[in-house]
């Protein structure tokens, strides 16, 4: 028999049932039923509307429902007679995965129910034999015998099929064949049994006032209406695939509620993150890709927006697309499966406040409220104030005679809530789980864009390619999970993170000292476990221990503490921040300067002050450019003449103060007389009155320098950059060592939109790309000046101009970076990198402020300008040293009337100019 011939004869075997069907037709009956008894464990997504499907899997339908269940399978819980009743009563899910191979199972499948004998049967659709349950073929045999044509519709939410066909032409003949509609069989059934078939019912219809026209009534679960029957005796496991969930969920969606579920839907499937989060927010994010859709629109908006209670047409609107109102079935469905799920909290189940009432309710209506309490209120917060101070307010006799027998407070809120309709809000749990989600996905991440509410902005600016990040997208990143182990490290970490917040927040000096006090118990309660913890982490990833967050809320508390005179406990902290050996050592020199300083000027202990001095200085762990920090303390407690310090300690000290390198006047240096304009107060930077041809003009310190520089024709270029042009220069020429995943660094890039590497601002950048930095150093150094142009321009045309990372261009065009690199020459940019890719996060800051060269002359030189007023830091001092050892020229410029006042700094002499504007009209 010829395969067309065999399916002509089944389906008009299955059409006519005046005559008992053969055995070959039973097997075949049966086959069919195993499969639509299969298809109907799997669930549709959402209860109301078949998802969207696009053009693309349209295309692709058929191939999908031969190809998705090579590597599935159906557990049904319904194999016996005791097992069906147990299975009522328990309903399982499955989430399937093809990699995980149904690793998913949330609930246990089955009790201690035995296992199904399997029967082969021959199957239509393969023209081969195959495994059926014995349970199935003898439902199977007995309904086929009663000549019951029960077989139920397909779902069309899920194409899925069981059978993997074995030829392309059977797969096509099947699908091109439309099964006949099934007619009234009038037979009498041999058995009592009452038929369970189900006729279609009308399809109702209704007037559309917005269409002009009659529709169909949409009934809640339509797709699955047909199974009834048949699911309402058994409850089997559900089987949800991932990718499916996930596709379904976002098809139709924005961007923004898209960037949602992708985060929900990327850690679902990474089994490292999920102990991460409780038990409870698992089962929401898994309930999020099922929502009714547009909800998790809804549930996005919410909670980007204020946090609070919203009015129901509020929640509407916000749901609804712009200019595109929503159905209202649609919204209906929608929250119902919020409130479910319980993303969204109604008013019903939580009490509202006053307080929340008030922010609610426009101004009509509590004037409205006002009025009816003959109370005389025009303005929203005169009306609110009014209604406080009456809820306050004993209940008088009024009330009595009119039949009210509540307080005013309640009877005020029973106006409001009748004026407000009914509220909702977004869930604790929710709030909390897609806090901690965001936290978790974008660990990497500066948070103040997550704090500002600026993340959905950022993602899409990447997306259209306005501002995108440097770290490459197909770049494999690590997961929050090489930070936090467990739960509870997370939870600690939160804890640290939320206590951070909230004193960046407070304004109050009490406030922010009562926190610092808080903090210095939480961070001396660290069991010894966790310390070692925290310590084992590598260096870059210090930054997410409650240890390190501690110190910082500490060592920046030490002020306020000073502010209210509590001198005896800021030591107390700083001496045990100085006992830390582990986070925040760059810091550790400022601890020793800052303790001497109280000491010294605040508890008068000169002696302590001049020992704790000499213990910095012998440290081992600090650097000797750390060191020069604290010589300034040091030099003015040895050679302060009332300070009651033996002799002894004053030799020590002027041993590790006399040190020339770092002295202000050993540098060079110009002085340019002239007036500053008058201040309104003492803040605010000194400006300068200059003539041009456009008329009179107010400069900056830098600028008037600037232009003092061109107008003597010692350069005809100069900018106020400060760092950026050599931290430009230091970014073109080392790009792909920078942002490249180091070999055995893990944790360096743990979001895609991160600015640098993680390690970027700790001394194990270097260590970590020692051999590819010096590589590149020697590179440069031996480069021709075409090979150095050259190297700047595939570098610069390599990146977007919109690109943001910690090396903004600023302004700064290519023909200027390329300019400025020729008068330094190979040697002198070489110079420059070598101490940025050593200590970047030490030099990444005090370089001069100016940038001068002469194209012509290909002279460069960099001039830090300073008024009468001001100090060099050692940073700044340090950076000009540097230079002036390596040959690129240097030098401080004074300007102003009183620039040789400050003994510090370098007297006009043979080495310095001291003279007037050179301009009259200056």
């Amino acid at each position: 028999m010829s395969r067309q011939s065999f399916i002509d004869n089944y389906f008009k075997m299955k059409g006519s049932r005046s005559s008992p069907p053969s055995l070959e037709a039973k097997h075949n009956i049966c086959a069919k039923k195993v499969k639509k008894r299969s298809l109907s464990l799997i669930k549709p997504i959402t209860p109301t509307k078949s998802p969207k499907v696009s053009k693309e899997i349209k295309n692709v339908q058929h191939s999908d429902e031969e190809n998705i269940w090579e590597n599935s399978c159906v557990v049904d819980l319904t194999l016996s007679g005791e097992s069906e009743k147990t299975s009522e009563s328990s309903t399982s899910t499955i989430i399937y995965s093809p990699e995980k191979n149904l690793n998913h199972l949330t609930r246990p499948l089955i009790n201690d129910s035995p296992s199904p004998t399997f029967t082969p049967c021959f199957s239509p659709n393969t023209a081969q034999e195959s495994l059926v349950p014995k349970t199935e073929l003898d439902s199977c045999n007995a309904e086929t015998n009663q000549g019951n044509n029960n077989t139920p519709s397909v779902v069309k939410n899920f194409r899925r099929t069981i059978e993997i066909e074995n030829s392309e032409d059977t797969r096509q003949e099947l699908h091109n064949y439309q099964t006949p509609q099934k007619s009234k069989v009038t037979s009498t059934p041999q058995s009592s049994q009452p038929s369970t078939s189900i006729s279609p019912r009308a399809k109702e219809k209704f007037f559309s006032p917005t269409k002009k026209r009659s529709v169909v009534k949409r009934t809640h679960n339509t797709a699955k209406r047909s199974l009834g029957m048949e699911m309402s005796s058994r409850q089997p496991c559900r089987i949800l695939f991932e990718e499916d969930l996930f596709t379904a969920a976002c098809d139709g969606m924005d961007d923004k509620t898209i960037f949602l579920l992708e985060i929900i839907d990327k850690f679902l499937n990474e089994v490292s993150m999920r102990k991460l989060l409780t038990e409870e927010s698992q089962i929401l994010l898994t309930d999020c890709l099922q929502v009714v859709k547009p909800g998790m629109r809804l549930v996005c908006r919410l909670y980007w927006r204020k946090e609070g209670w919203y009015q129901h047409e509020q929640i509407s609107t916000i749901c609804s697309k712009e200019n595109d109102p929503l159905d209202k079935f649609d919204f209906q469905q929608a929250m119902k499966s919020l409130l479910e799920k319980k993303l969204l909290v109604s008013d019903t189940t939580e009490n509202i406040t006053f307080n929340d009432y008030a922010s609610i309710l426009k101004k009509d209506d509590l004037t409205q409220i006002c009025k009816e309490l003959k109370i005389k209120k025009n303005s929203k917060k005169g009306a609110i104030e009014a209604l406080s101070t009456f809820c306050k307010q004993k209940t008088n006799i009024s009330n009595f005679l009119s039949g009210f027998k509540s307080s005013n407070a309640a009877r005020v809120l029973q106006m409001m809530r009748l004026k407000a309709g009914s509220c909702y809000k977004l869930s604790d749990l929710a709030r909390r789980t897609l806090n901690e989600l965001y936290i978790l996905m974008y660990l990497g991440m500066d948070y103040t864009i997550i704090r500002e509410k600026r993340l959905e902005l950022v993602l899409i600016y990447d997306k259209i390619k306005r501002e995108t990040y440097p770290i490459d997208k197909d770049m494999e990143l690590d997961n929050a999970s090489v930070v936090f182990r467990t739960r509870d490290e997370f939870q600690r970490y939160l804890t640290a993170h939320d206590t951070y917040e909230d004193f960046l927040t407070r304004t109050d000096v009490v406030e922010k000292c009562n926190i610092v006090k808080q903090v210095y118990n939480l961070y001396k309660r660290i069991t010894l476990g966790e310390m070692e913890s925290y310590e084992s982490l590598p260096k870059w990833l210090h930054r997410f221990t409650p240890a390190n967050i501690y110190i910082k809320i500490l060592e920046t508390g030490i002020q306020d503490l000073k502010r209210v005179m509590q001198y005896e406990l800021a030591v107390d902290i700083l001496t045990t921040l100085i006992n830390n050996t582990t986070f925040r050592q760059h810091r550790k020199a400022d601890w020793y300067a800052e303790k001497a300083l109280i000491l010294h000027s605040c508890l008068y202990e000169h002696n302590d002050a001049a020992e704790l001095l000499l213990k910095g200085f012998r440290c081992p762990t600090m650097s000797e450019e750390a060191k020069d920090s604290i010589r300034p303390r040091a030099r003015k407690i040895a050679y302060q003449k009332n300070a009651p310090l033996s002799d002894s300690l004053k030799e020590q000290l002027r041993v590790f103060t006399d040190k020339e390198e770092i002295l202000e006047n050993n540098l060079c240096c110009k002085h340019i007389y002239k007036q500053p304009m008058d201040r309104i107060g003492k803040h605010g930077k000194v400006k300068f009155e200059t003539r041009t041809p456009e008329g009179r003009t107010m400069q900056e310190a830098e600028e008037y320098c600037i232009d003092h520089y061109k107008h003597t024709g010692e350069f005809t270029h100069g900018e106020h950059w400060e760092g950026r042009i050599v931290k430009l220069l230091f970014s073109l020429l080392f790009w792909d060592i920078i942002y490249s995943k180091p070999a055995g660094a893990k944790g360096v890039f743990l979001s895609h939109y991160q600015l640098c590497p993680l390690d970027l601002f700790t001394d194990a950048f270097y260590d970590n790309r020692k051999k590819d930095i010096d590589s590149r150093l020697s590179v440069i150094e031996a480069a021709s000046e075409e090979k150095l142009s050259s190297l700047l321009d595939d570098a610069w045309n390599n990146r977007p101009e919109g690109e943001l990372s910690e090396f903004p261009r600023g302004g700064i065009t290519l023909n200027q970076v390329k300019e400025v690199s020729s008068c330094l020459r190979p040697s002198g940019v070489a110079a420059l990198c070598s101490r940025l890719g050593r200590h970047y996060r030490y030099a990444r800051s005090g370089f001069p402020d100016l940038t001068l060269w002469h194209v012509t002359d290909r002279r460069i030189k960099f001039v830090e300008v300073k008024t009468d007023s001001d100090k060099p830091s050692m940073k700044q001092i340090q950076w000009m040293q540097y230079m002036r050892e390596r040959g690129v020229a240097t030098e401080f410029c004074y300007v102003g009337v009183h620039t040789t006042r400050q003994r510090s700094r370098h007297k006009p002499g043979p080495d310095t100019t001291a003279l007037p504007s050179p301009r009259p009209d200056l």
